[in-house]
């Protein structure tokens, strides 16, 4: 066993979730722990099969946007969930979701991030920013729920 101070953590930035299990495969070689902040992701209390129809049902539209891309990734760490749970923690749980949301300094971090990346907004512009994301799972009172793109690493900062 190793001793609690001998184990390496991280807190993963980019995304809410990495776009390949090759990447997370990796970083679980390299890390004991991972952190997720503000995301929630079921163990169990969800119909497997069901699921799967779901995913596919989603990839059949088209994937067209950066946020349906996303929500694929994360709907398919839903069926390994169980698997990553000793190296990925997940730190939303179903009764306080919304409790990232409330932090008052979330916004400000958002808006430092955006013009961080796009320079300051025009005059008279004013961007917006989809908070959280969340997604029943179909036959289940299960759901999966995440951060908007800049609202995660906002989270994951503070």
């Amino acid at each position: 066993m190793i001793e609690e101070n001998l184990k390496l953590e991280a807190v993963y930035y980019p995304h809410v979730i990495p776009s390949g299990v090759e990447s997370l495969t990796l970083m679980g070689l390299v890390f004991d722990r991972i952190h997720f902040p503000g995301v929630y992701i079921p163990k169990e209390g969800y119909d497997t099969k069901a699921l799967i129809k779901e995913i596919q049902r989603i990839e059949k539209l088209g994937v067209s946007r950066y946020d349906d891309e996303i929500l694929i990734h994360v709907l398919r760490i839903v069926l390994l969930a169980k698997d990553l749970e000793g190296v990925c923690y997940f730190t939303a749980t179903k009764d306080k979701l919304f409790d990232a949301a409330v932090d008052e300094r979330t916004s400000e971090v958002v808006n430092s991030l955006y013009e961080l990346i796009y320079g300051p907004a025009k005059k008279d512009f004013t961007p917006i920013f989809s908070t959280n994301h969340t997604k029943g799972l179909p036959d289940s009172d299960e759901c999966i729920f995440y951060p908007g793109s800049f609202h995660y690493p906002a989270n994951a900062l503070l």
